[in-house]
């Protein structure tokens, strides 16, 4: 009897920490486990700058999905763009080429 509730009690901590957003991050859609957000990009009948466009309609100027398990912010708007390059909490970002 305690093995199918250790079972699902592990299973569950893993479904969680899987789906789980870091502390502070911005308000984005649902994270699969594993894939992330990459289901709504492909499943989408429109170009890569149009569901961006739609993500930002829904959860505002500063959104955050993940591709795999890769955080990703997009910010618009240009006032958030201007504080999000003159804060020094975002120095350290990693370089996208």
């Amino acid at each position: 009897m305690l093995t199918p509730v250790l079972f699902v009690a592990i299973l569950g901590l893993i479904l969680y920490r899987l789906t789980s957003k870091p502390k502070n991050f911005p308000p984005g859609p649902f994270r699969w486990p594993l894939i992330g957000n990459v289901l709504k990009f492909k499943l989408a009948d429109l170009p890569t700058h149009l569901v961006m466009q739609d993500l930002k309609r829904s959860h505002g100027n500063v959104v955050g999905f993940f591709v795999a398990e890769y955080p990703i912010v997009l910010v618009s708007g240009l006032a958030e763009i201007r504080e999000a390059l003159a804060k020094p909490e975002f120095q350290g970002r990693p370089i996208s080429e």
